[in-house]
């Protein structure tokens, strides 16, 4: 039998808490992929993307960071993806399987 699946799309934004605190964002879903990216005033705009697998890339040359998928969202941590009064939005995509 093949199943059906829908497609999700959630996107809003956060503001970093700093490197040493966990941010858990809510997307409603369990993404497969999600894209960050950050408006900042001192550099320029910087991207990161964490995928299902347990994989994050980290913004380009600039610091490190951890974020990882989860149940209902991802979550972030560390100086990329979650720097004080940082300013990032994200888009998340994710597959539900229909019963």
């Amino acid at each position: 039998m093949i199943s059906q699946a829908s497609a999700r799309m959630a996107t809003g934004s956060y503001i970093g808490t700093g490197e040493d605190q966990t941010q858990s964002i809510s997307a409603g879903f369990e993404p497969t992929i999600v894209f960050i990216t950050r408006l900042a005033t001192t550099r320029s705009t910087q991207h990161g993307f964490i995928i299902k697998d347990g994989r994050s890339v980290n913004f380009s040359g600039y610091g490190e960071g951890d974020a990882t998928i989860t149940s209902d969202g991802f979550e972030v941590s560390g100086g990329s993806f979650n720097e004080e009064d940082g300013n990032y939005y994200y888009v998340a995509f994710g597959i539900i399987e229909l019963d």
